[in-house]
């Protein structure tokens, strides 16, 4: 019995022996699972990082092109801002020394009658722009209107009279000639009016004070003004204006002038509206007074009328009837045949007939016409209608001032 216990010992120890051994045998084997799962997930944290590595890399890329275009638009605006008010960062001491020798003092002095056969012995003063070297002139036409003896003071003081080339009261622009030369001289500008905002400077003698600057800007383009009667299209402006100013130049900020001051609109309930003629339509109105004397491709009817209101117009039907008082020479009325006391009935115009029952009924056709048009006229003389085709034809200028279409 203790034989069979101490073979079941030795059979127990045997079979611990042998499971030892295998186990020391293969220790590899054994922990074979566990390195496998260890490998893999090293594995997986490399593969994150390395995801969130690009990640962040594109969300950097992407950040620095938007800032570089950002970068860009705010610089294009930047310089657009820049250039619509470039005209407060010029230097207005240095904008002064360069261009206020291209202005001048411009008086006139004119001898006027009155209805009890006195006259007056009236002087005007304003100012004009050199536009070249050699003396050359450009200002207003009411400045030196009716003058007998004209005189243009420059800005260094010296004194010249001067000669009328041409002068126009519809545009209101008068060319005069000094003797000079080298003179500092404006340029002129040639295109269109510039933009309502535009900044400008107005350069010239207000109220006596000579070569005196303002400031301020276009506030409006193709305006209808009527100055005198005289409707003109005009470019509206904000800077100060003061009695002396016409005929002054309106500078922008590249020292080119832009237009010529001719008005102000006077009231006490009206502050800082002035008028300029753009220097486009000033430069061609003073092209055509040096060459020609006049301006070209202008027409009138050349006859000066009134409104009668007698038994004969009553007589006719009408409630008044425009009557030509006056048919100047070699005019187009003339030509046409109309003569003095020729009751104006109607007009035809193309396909279109009016009826004649004022004077401006007349005066507003002929703005809507060009020249060469042929204006059929229905005239009332001596008991009898009259038809009558007026070309409207190039006109020079008419000798008596008094005629109005």
């Amino acid at each position: 019995m203790e034989e069979n216990e101490k073979k079941v010992s030795e059979e127990l120890s045997e079979a611990e022996n042998g499971s030892a051994e295998q186990a020391a045998a293969s220790p590899d084997e054994a922990k074979e699972p566990e390195k496998t799962d260890k490998a893999k997930g090293t594995v997986s944290v490399k593969a994150f990082a390395i995801f969130c590595v690009l990640l962040a890399g594109l969300l950097v890329a992407c950040l620095l092109l938007a800032f570089i275009e950002m970068n860009g638009r705010i610089r294009k605006i930047s310089e657009q801002d820049s250039a619509k008010t470039s005209f407060e960062t010029v230097s207005w001491t240095d904008f002064y020394n360069k261009y206020i020798d291209t202005v001048v003092v411009v008086t006139g002095t004119a001898i006027r009658y009155d209805s009890t056969g006195g006259y007056t012995k009236t002087a005007t003063r304003g100012s004009g722009v050199v536009f070249s070297a050699d003396g050359y002139i450009i200002t207003n036409h009411h400045i030196i209107e009716d003058a007998l003896d004209i005189t243009v003071e420059t800005y260094n003081g010296v004194t010249y009279t001067a000669d009328l080339i041409g002068s126009d009261s519809k545009i209101d622009i008068a060319v005069l000639k000094i003797q000079a030369e080298g003179l500092h001289y404006a340029e002129l500008a040639s295109g269109e009016v510039p933009p309502v905002g535009t900044s400008v400077a107005i350069v010239g003698n207000p109220l006596g004070y000579k070569f005196s600057i303002t400031q301020g800007c276009i506030g409006g383009v193709d305006r209808s003004v009527a100055i005198e009667g005289n409707e003109m299209t005009l470019m509206q402006l904000s800077a100060p204006i003061n009695s002396g100013n016409s005929g002054g130049g309106v500078f922008n900020s590249d020292g080119k002038v832009v237009g010529i001051v001719n008005g102000k609109i006077v009231s006490t309930s009206v502050e800082g509206i002035g008028f300029a003629i753009s220097a486009k339509d000033a430069m061609s109105a003073a092209d055509d007074l040096m060459e020609y004397g006049y301006i070209r491709g202008r027409f009138t009817l050349g006859i000066t009328m009134t409104t009668e209101f007698t038994s004969s117009t009553f007589k006719l039907g009408y409630p008044g009837c425009v009557m030509i008082i006056e048919v100047e020479e070699k005019g187009n009325a003339a030509k046409g045949g109309l003569k003095e006391r020729d009751r104006l009935l109607s007009v035809k115009h193309g396909d279109d007939v009016k009826e004649i029952t004022a004077m401006s009924d007349v005066s507003n056709l002929l703005k809507e016409c060009s020249m060469g048009d042929v204006l059929t006229f229905t005239v009332y003389r001596n008991g009898e209608t009259v038809v009558l085709d007026v070309v409207l034809d190039e006109s020079l200028p008419a000798v008596n001032s008094s005629t109005n279409a």
